[in-house]
């Protein structure tokens, strides 16, 4: 035989090999979902939370996807906002693009900021914080 086609096949077999090692690594890397938990992310510790619900950390430019509902995050940046029954304040906000896939009449496009809840179609959103590239969000199920 050949010795040519044998490190052909090789380096061919360590080529698929090392193909499906990446896979298997970034197969667990398409969601944008976290738990409570105080881990460095991106510099920033992720806060505690343990209000009712699940914490995701959605980082800017991404989705989480939920059952039938997206969430987006983007264009972050400080302005100023005023809270529900408080005085205005000077913070960061950030979009919440939200697509809802059976009522395109629920779609929405709003501008958030920390504190602040919002009811999507079978979810309550509650905006734990915003943070220069994410936002950490909790979300709870709620009966239709």
């Amino acid at each position: 035989m050949d010795r040519t086609l044998f490190s052909t096949r090789g380096l061919l077999a360590t080529l698929v090999a090392f193909g499906c090692l990446m896979v298997v690594a970034c197969s667990g890397s398409e969601s944008a979902d976290t738990t409570a938990t105080t881990e460095l992310q991106n510099g920033s510790p992720v806060p505690t939370y343990t209000g009712p619900g699940t914490l995701h950390a959605i980082e800017a430019t991404t989705q989480l996807h939920l059952e039938g509902v997206a969430i987006g995050v983007g264009n972050i940046w400080e302005e100023e906002y005023t809270p529900a029954g408080e005085n205005s304040r000077r913070g960061l906000t950030a979009g919440l693009f939200i697509s809802v896939e059976k009522d395109a009449s629920q779609n929405r496009n709003l501008r958030v900021h920390s504190g602040q809840e919002v009811i999507i179609p079978g979810y309550r959103l509650q905006v734990i914080s915003v943070e220069p590239q994410r936002m950490n969000l909790a979300v709870v199920e709620v009966a239709e």
